[in-house]
């Protein structure tokens, strides 16, 4: 809990620093599944959407195989 509000703390710090048009970042856990996510903010209207939650079918979290999509490239989180 402790790294997850330290982590949130310092994102928000580094928002207010950058001037981007759209900020994309990973989550390791959370979203519809547990599986982490992948989430798209946009700093002029202050909108995050999440893109993407992936299942959680790994046993060990800091071990987990590609994913193939339909357009036959290859993801993965780290």
């Amino acid at each position: 809990m402790k790294k997850i509000l330290l982590s949130s703390i310092y994102f928000l710090a580094c928002m207010l620093s950058i001037q981007a048009q759209t900020l994309y970042d990973v989550s390791a856990n959370g979203g519809n599944y547990g599986g982490g996510t992948i989430n798209k903010f946009v700093p002029a209207t202050n909108n995050l959407t999440v893109l993407k939650s992936f299942e959680s079918i790994a046993y060990n979290p800091y071990y987990t195989n590609f994913i193939q999509a339909s357009d036959g490239k290859l993801y993965g989180m780290t």
